[in-house]
């Protein structure tokens, strides 16, 4: 939702491509710095265990990090997003633009 949210801000330069790279920049930094501390937990016990306080530990390899899904479907989730609050955003555009409120499409514009 935060993503999606983000999107509504959308300009020029700051479309699901453009978010879908800052997303995968996010999540490889979050991974890294998980993954980091995952490589110190394990060099402490192999320390351990070369001191001969602790039996070699067999440690795994940190899993892979997971797929992201990709820009197109970051545009389905916000077109579902915008259509969810169409009525919403339509009323928005007719009723108010600038300084001039539209009472209703029957009725003169009133400044």
């Amino acid at each position: 939702m935060k993503i999606v949210t983000m999107m509504r801000d959308r300009s020029l330069g700051n479309g699901p491509f453009q978010m879908m790279k800052k997303v995968k920049e996010t999540h490889s930094v979050a991974w890294l710095r998980k993954v980091a501390i995952y490589q110190s937990a394990v060099q402490e016990f192999v320390a351990a265990s070369e001191k001969g306080l602790i039996e070699r530990p067999n440690c795994e390899a940190p899993p892979a990090m997971p797929a992201l899904p990709t820009y197109q479907w970051l545009l389905s989730i916000y077109c579902n997003d915008v259509l969810g609050r169409i009525d919403e955003v339509e009323a928005g555009i007719t009723s108010t633009f600038g300084r001039i409120l539209k009472m209703d499409s029957t009725k003169k514009v009133h400044f």
